[in-house]
């Protein structure tokens, strides 16, 4: 199964990944745009694609789902002010649901 994993540099994250690639899923791992994935332990896995996504925008989201069987949503914003907390979990949340609708995504 290819399975996308959003949130997944975060605590659950990074297990979520690991346990799934241990599952035998091929995983497509959306990451912060400036996150250091060399400290992931799955970071050079051949089953794991790193895609860097601001899911705050809209733009990426819809091929990042290309291909795409199943969706874990796990990103949210923990740390900042109001606004960055609400753009980094509700917004995030909300661009990712409307690109899943785009795409007659059903998972």
């Amino acid at each position: 199964m290819n399975v996308l994993i959003t949130g997944a540099t975060g605590f659950l994250g990074t297990y979520v990944v690991a346990e799934a690639v241990r599952r035998g899923h091929r995983v497509r791992a959306i990451v912060r745009p400036t996150t250091n994935v060399t400290r992931l332990a799955w970071h050079d896995h051949p089953a794991v694609e790193i895609v860097r996504l601001d899911l705050r925008q809209r733009s990426g989201i819809g091929e990042a789902l290309e291909g795409i069987d199943a969706v874990i949503h796990l990103a949210a914003a923990k740390t900042g002010d109001f606004y960055t907390q609400f753009a980094g979990t509700v917004v995030a949340t909300e661009n990712l649901l409307e690109a899943m609708a785009t795409a007659q995504y059903t998972a």
